[in-house]
Protein backbone atom coordinates (compact mmCIF):
# COMPACT_ATOMS: atom_id res chain seq x y z
CA UNK A 1 0.00 0.00 0.00
CA UNK A 2 1.26 3.60 -1.32
CA UNK A 3 1.64 6.32 1.88
CA UNK A 4 0.69 9.64 -0.05
CA UNK A 5 1.88 13.28 1.21
CA UNK A 6 -0.58 15.31 2.22
CA UNK A 7 0.71 17.94 -0.07
CA UNK A 8 -1.60 18.93 -2.65
CA UNK A 9 0.32 19.67 -5.68
CA UNK A 10 1.70 15.82 -4.86
CA UNK A 11 -1.17 14.53 -4.40
CA UNK A 12 -2.70 15.77 -7.75
CA UNK A 13 0.64 14.76 -9.36
CA UNK A 14 0.00 10.83 -8.16
CA UNK A 15 -3.66 11.02 -8.68
CA UNK A 16 -3.00 12.15 -12.20
CA UNK A 17 -0.43 9.15 -12.82
CA UNK A 18 -2.90 6.68 -11.53
CA UNK A 19 -5.37 7.59 -13.83
CA UNK A 20 -3.57 8.05 -16.77
CA UNK A 21 -2.92 4.18 -16.29
CA UNK A 22 -6.32 3.04 -15.88
CA UNK A 23 -8.62 1.67 -19.09
CA UNK A 24 -11.30 3.30 -18.10
CA UNK A 25 -9.71 6.37 -18.03
CA UNK A 26 -8.67 6.03 -21.26
CA UNK A 27 -11.83 4.78 -23.11
CA UNK A 28 -13.56 7.96 -21.20
CA UNK A 29 -10.91 10.61 -22.94
CA UNK A 30 -10.96 8.63 -26.40
CA UNK A 31 -14.37 9.34 -26.62
CA UNK A 32 -14.66 12.51 -25.05
CA UNK A 33 -11.82 13.27 -28.08
CA UNK A 34 -13.99 11.53 -31.04
CA UNK A 35 -16.90 13.80 -29.56
CA UNK A 36 -15.66 16.58 -29.42
CA UNK A 37 -14.24 16.26 -32.94
CA UNK A 38 -17.98 15.79 -34.15
CA UNK A 39 -18.74 19.10 -32.85
CA UNK A 40 -15.73 21.02 -33.95
CA UNK A 41 -17.04 18.92 -37.70
CA UNK A 42 -20.50 20.18 -37.57
CA UNK A 43 -19.44 23.46 -36.53
CA UNK A 44 -16.99 23.09 -39.72
CA UNK A 45 -19.49 22.07 -41.84
CA UNK A 46 -21.65 24.55 -41.42
CA UNK A 47 -18.93 26.91 -42.35
CA UNK A 48 -18.02 25.15 -45.23
CA UNK A 49 -21.91 25.06 -46.26
CA UNK A 50 -21.56 29.18 -45.84
CA UNK A 51 -18.45 29.71 -47.77
CA UNK A 52 -19.96 27.65 -50.72
CA UNK A 53 -23.53 28.32 -51.27
CA UNK A 54 -24.36 32.40 -50.61
CA UNK A 55 -27.18 33.47 -48.92
CA UNK A 56 -28.73 36.51 -47.51
CA UNK A 57 -27.98 37.85 -43.98
CA UNK A 58 -31.38 35.96 -42.48
CA UNK A 59 -30.02 32.32 -44.15
CA UNK A 60 -27.09 33.19 -42.17
CA UNK A 61 -28.23 33.29 -39.22
CA UNK A 62 -30.38 29.84 -39.84
CA UNK A 63 -27.39 28.17 -41.04
CA UNK A 64 -25.05 29.55 -37.54
CA UNK A 65 -28.51 28.66 -35.03
CA UNK A 66 -28.75 25.03 -36.56
CA UNK A 67 -24.91 25.01 -36.68
CA UNK A 68 -24.45 25.74 -33.01
CA UNK A 69 -27.55 23.68 -31.96
CA UNK A 70 -26.52 20.56 -33.56
CA UNK A 71 -22.49 20.89 -32.16
CA UNK A 72 -23.71 21.48 -28.61
CA UNK A 73 -24.91 17.97 -28.22
CA UNK A 74 -22.34 16.44 -28.95
CA UNK A 75 -20.05 19.47 -26.89
CA UNK A 76 -22.22 18.46 -23.49
CA UNK A 77 -22.25 14.42 -24.05
CA UNK A 78 -18.21 14.73 -24.30
CA UNK A 79 -18.01 17.08 -21.30
CA UNK A 80 -20.29 14.89 -19.88
CA UNK A 81 -18.01 12.05 -20.04
CA UNK A 82 -14.73 14.05 -19.10
CA UNK A 83 -16.58 14.56 -15.84
CA UNK A 84 -17.06 11.03 -14.94
CA UNK A 85 -14.14 9.93 -15.93
CA UNK A 86 -12.56 12.29 -13.89
CA UNK A 87 -14.92 11.60 -10.55
CA UNK A 88 -15.10 7.46 -11.40
CA UNK A 89 -11.10 7.19 -12.51
CA UNK A 90 -8.98 8.79 -9.31
CA UNK A 91 -8.86 12.24 -9.97
CA UNK A 92 -8.35 14.63 -7.10
CA UNK A 93 -11.56 14.78 -5.14
CA UNK A 94 -13.28 11.86 -6.23
CA UNK A 95 -14.73 9.25 -4.15
CA UNK A 96 -11.79 6.71 -4.95
CA UNK A 97 -8.99 9.85 -4.08
CA UNK A 98 -10.67 10.03 -0.70
CA UNK A 99 -10.70 6.88 0.23
CA UNK A 100 -7.10 5.56 -0.65
CA UNK A 101 -5.24 8.35 0.19
CA UNK A 102 -3.06 8.62 3.51
CA UNK A 103 -0.99 10.95 5.05
CA UNK A 104 2.69 11.16 6.22
CA UNK A 105 0.83 11.81 9.89
CA UNK A 106 -1.05 8.80 9.81
CA UNK A 107 1.02 6.01 9.40
CA UNK A 108 3.65 5.79 12.47
CA UNK A 109 5.76 2.85 13.07
CA UNK A 110 4.40 1.03 16.35
CA UNK A 111 6.51 1.90 19.63
CA UNK A 112 6.83 -0.55 21.89
CA UNK A 113 7.87 2.00 24.59
CA UNK A 114 5.59 1.45 27.28
CA UNK A 115 6.39 4.20 29.32
CA UNK A 116 8.25 1.45 32.06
Amino acid sequence: MNTFTPALSERKRILKKICRNHAQWKGHIALFVILIAIAIGIMGYIAYLLITHHTSTFGVFIFLCVGLCLSCVPFFISLSVKNTAKYKCALPYSSYANGVLLPKTAVKPLSLDMGI
